[in-house]
């Protein structure tokens, strides 16, 4: 629709980037295929993700561009609007659960911090000794979200609640979380309005736009699809 295409050179960056990743990412050829295996991923279809990337960039590079209008416009009018009614500033404590790990000995922990936020004990210190975020586990600045950058769990959950209450456990794709929503710092969204949250709002408009012609497609499934899954994929 806008007329963004990948070029020659385009699809030889994208050529460039897998094979640059595969080099500082990977020990050996061993190592990289089983990456790739991991994902249920071929050589092709790994480059074709690259260039969907680099052809994403383009497309937002172009749309927040003075060429295209800017469909995507950076007036501070709309960005302020956007921060007051659709960005909250949180902090969390997160358990997580990765590879291996006793998902029940990691519930179980971050039900009893729950229970014991709940009894008044102190979030941050809670926070500091147990949270596995290595990002925000000793900063208590917080940070902000947009209305669907996490997941839905996380999202729902965080919106959900009014300033300076906390939730109880939330179960999200990568782990256990318990949020705190917090009051934001005008002094902080001043100073940061173009360097952070209008790119934050070029972004989310971005996104928002791509998921409308998702949305809006037809999908059509045969029988074939029906028959894969993880075990006959490869």
């Amino acid at each position: 629709q806008s007329g963004v295409i990948l070029s020659d050179y385009d699809k030889s960056k994208a050529k460039q980037n897998v094979a640059s990743n595969r080099y500082s990412l990977y020990e050996d050829d061993v190592e990289y295929y089983k990456a790739l295996d991991l994902y249920y991923l071929t050589e092709e279809t790994n480059l074709y993700l690259e260039e969907m990337s680099l052809l994403e960039e383009k497309l937002f590079e172009y749309l927040t561009s003075e060429e295209s209008g800017p469909k995507i416009s950076s007036n501070p009018e709309l960005v302020r609007r956007f921060v007051n009614n659709r960005v909250i500033r949180v902090d969390h404590i997160l358990i997580k659960n990765d590879e291996g790990e006793d998902r029940n000995e990691n519930e179980t922990l971050i039900k009893e911090l729950a229970q014991r936020i709940a009894s008044g004990e102190d979030f941050y210190e809670l926070k500091h000794k147990y949270s596995e975020d290595t990002d925000s586990k000793n900063d208590d600045t917080g940070y902000y979200i947009a209305e669907g950058d996490k997941s839905p769990q996380f999202s729902d959950a965080s919106f959900a609640l009014q300033e300076g209450e906390t939730s109880g456990v939330v179960t999200a794709p990568y782990g256990y979380h318990i949020i705190r929503r917090l009051t934001p710092d005008e002094e902080y969204i001043t100073e940061n309005f173009d360097t952070y949250f209008t790119p934050l709002y070029r972004q989310h408009m971005f996104d928002a736009a791509v998921q409308k012609l998702i949305d809006a497609q037809t999908l059509e499934y045969d029988e074939s699809y029906y028959a894969i899954n993880p075990l006959n994929l490869k």
